[in-house]
């Protein structure tokens, strides 16, 4: 044992020291425990309802082991380890003293507390594997989360190497290594995921192939130009891999050769020496590109010469339709923030990309409906006699959860306070983002009300799990409408109502969500 802590000793100096000797480095690889007046901890609100749903864990601090071998071969000592958990940033000591370190049979799943309410762990010597269990609460939120995780394979140094024989001996073993990440068990079941998104590199070499393998595109100027049943558009691009710049007019689609399935086309951009294609979707405000070029920097028999990336980013045009609707030609372009630069995916073996939910990782669905949906805003209110004298209502409200406007135009609805289905009008289709909708609607002249019972699916958090949120929402009208030759709607100086959300639940279990038009990213 004076040979055993001599070592650790001087693996100790040599770690304190910073000497760049292998005995130092599973010791390097430990956490100490952080400074608790770090103004960074603990994380926001809002940053803690980010990191539970995006990366629950705990992170782990000096952890220590203290093993004696006793004479009838079993195997008992003392365990200790100080923990954060990442999103919350509570701190907890975990230690238990004179445990049987080694489990058999029921006391395998012996669970020891922290010395914080719902944190639990569980130690096992023969592989020396840490389980955690827990759960937790973000401040400002009633959301509860509980996980649990696994701390696999830590370094271990200072333990005999001969451990388990049954001499008597005392061990002092040294664990680094320090990360627990978990599995969410409530409120639902999901396994937590980073979003696959393009990155800008730090720094970039000037050889066009290095930068190929970051490829970044800038839009300088994106002009779209709707004619009656066709539209077409005109880009400006700069590509920061081969350093060119195309100027280009896309080929003309025909809106009723468009896919049955909602899906959008890429179109060919027209240019001399420049392969481009270009997505515009205007359901999703989403602009593509998909570019390839050559590199010919006296590397051709080094490294490929042709490249090919895609890029895809969150691109909302401003529009300028006619008020007579008897024209339907009309032009979009982008706001006047330009450029507009984002990164792509390399594809140099023409690769897919990554799958893509419907709701945008750059923008959480999921956290958003949870911290945001206290009210949606209905910006757009009608009520009107249809020819066949039954009421047809139009409705746009803006839900801040999934950040979308969805829009009921003309459906049929009933002046009796009692909840009904949404139907689509005729010629129109419910917003794909509902799930369900129901409506119960009162004209009484004193207490005019509308409510609404809204589900949408969230699928950000994990593509393969799409959560369903459900949403009930009202809105007292009384003073909001005014009612004139058989129309009720906003009097004038009234853009937008609140409709106050009485209630959110959410469940899970609904697999990859198949809601949608299907959305061509390669």
């Amino acid at each position: 044992m004076l040979f055993q802590a001599l070592i650790l000793g001087i693996a100790a100096l040599e770690h304190i020291h910073g000497l760049p000797t292998s005995a130092s480095q599973p010791v390097g690889a430990r956490q100490y425990y952080p400074d608790p007046d770090d103004p960074s901890l603990p994380p926001s609100p809002e940053d803690c309802l980010r990191l539970s749903f995006s990366e629950p864990a705990w992170s782990i601090y000096d952890p220590a082991l203290l093993s004696v071998n006793v004479s009838d071969g079993g195997t008992q000592g003392d365990i200790r380890f100080y923990t954060r958990n990442v999103a919350t940033g509570q701190h907890a000591d975990c230690r238990v003293t004179n445990i049987e370190l080694n489990p058999k049979g029921a006391q395998l799943e012996t669970w020891h507390n922290c010395n914080v309410t719902d944190l639990q762990f569980q130690f096992l010597l023969d592989d020396f594997q840490v389980r955690l269990r827990g759960g937790w609460k973000c401040t400002d939120s009633d959301l509860s989360f509980h996980g649990q995780g696994v701390w696999e394979e830590p370094v271990v140094q200072g333990c005999l190497e001969e451990w388990n024989t049954p001499r008597g001996q005392e061990t002092l073993c040294i664990m680094g290594g320090s990360y627990v990440a978990a599995t969410l068990t409530s409120p639902m079941d999901l396994q937590p995921q980073w979003p696959l998104l393009p990155y800008t590199p730090f720094e970039r070499a000037w050889r066009c192939v290095d930068r190929s393998w970051d490829p970044e595109f800038t839009v300088h100027s994106l002009e779209y130009q709707h004619r009656e049943g066709s539209y077409e558009f005109t880009l400006d691009l700069e590509n920061h891999s081969s350093g060119e710049r195309t100027v280009c007019k896309s080929e003309t689609l025909d809106e009723k050769g468009l896919p049955t399935d909602g899906s959008t086309p890429w179109a060919k951009c027209l240019a001399e020496n420049a392969t481009l294609d270009v997505l515009l979707d205007r359901t999703y405000d989403i602009l593509g590109i998909r570019q390839e070029w050559k590199c010919s920097d006296n590397v051709k028999d080094i490294e490929p010469e042709d490249y090919r990336a895609t890029g895809l980013i969150q691109a909302r045009l401003d529009c300028a339709k006619p008020t007579d609707k008897k024209h339907k030609d009309y032009t979009c372009t982008l706001p006047a923030a330009l450029p507009l630069t984002f990164t792509g995916y390399p594809a140099i073996d023409k690769t897919v990309l990554p799958p893509f939910p419907h709701t945008f990782y750059n923008r959480s669905c999921t956290i958003n409906s949870i911290s945001n949906t206290h009210t949606l805003t209905l910006n757009e209110y009608k009520i009107e006699t249809a020819d066949d004298g039954k009421l047809e209502g139009t409705f746009s409200f803006y839900n801040p959860g999934p950040g979308e406007t969805w829009s009921l135009s003309k459906i049929p609805v009933l002046n009796d306070a009692t909840w009904h289905e949404c139907t689509p009008g005729k010629g129109t289709e419910l917003p794909w983002q509902l799930a369900r909708c129901s409506y119960a609607l009162s004209l009484h002249e004193k207490s005019p009300e509308i409510r609404f019972d809204l589900a949408w699916y969230c699928d950000d958090r994990d593509p393969s799990n799409a959560i369903l949120f459900e949403a009930s929402a009202q809105a007292d009208l009384t003073g909001k409408t005014a009612c004139q030759s058989g129309i009720c709607q906003f009097p004038s100086g009234i853009t937008e109502v609140a409709l106050q959300v009485t209630n959110l639940t959410w469940e899970t279990g609904h697999g990859v969500m198949q809601k949608g038009p299907i959305l061509p990213w390669v």
